[in-house]
């Protein structure tokens, strides 16, 4: 499916915030910003909203209180532009010295 006009500028405004924190510290890069539209089912708390997925980490030489601190910029800097932001999960491997990160968007 086609993604709209809104989706697209979303997605945009994602991949800018995201490309701000790529730098020595936690090296974030875009993974994806998936539509989660349940909202045609027959219930009573049907809901929309998006999943943001991220990438960091450095490979072996980072140190996880800058990337804490560069995942709270971002959460700070969605916040401008989305009305409830949370986050799903964070899956660090820790052999690898990467993460996963997942966070709930709201409009």
């Amino acid at each position: 499916m086609e993604k709209t006009k809104l989706e697209k500028e979303l997605e945009l405004y994602c991949k800018e915030a995201v490309s701000a924190y790529r730098g020595d510290f936690t090296n974030l890069v875009f993974t994806s910003l998936e539509l989660v539209d349940n909202s045609d089912e027959e219930s009573e708390d049907g809901y929309k909203y998006f999943i943001l997925t991220v990438d960091g980490g450095l490979n072996g030489r980072g140190q996880v209180l800058f990337y804490l601190e560069d995942i709270e910029k971002l959460i700070k800097k969605l916040m401008v532009r989305f009305s409830d932001v949370w986050m799903i999960d964070l899956i660090n491997d820790c052999p690898d010295d990467v993460f996963r990160l997942r966070l709930g968007l709201r409009i």
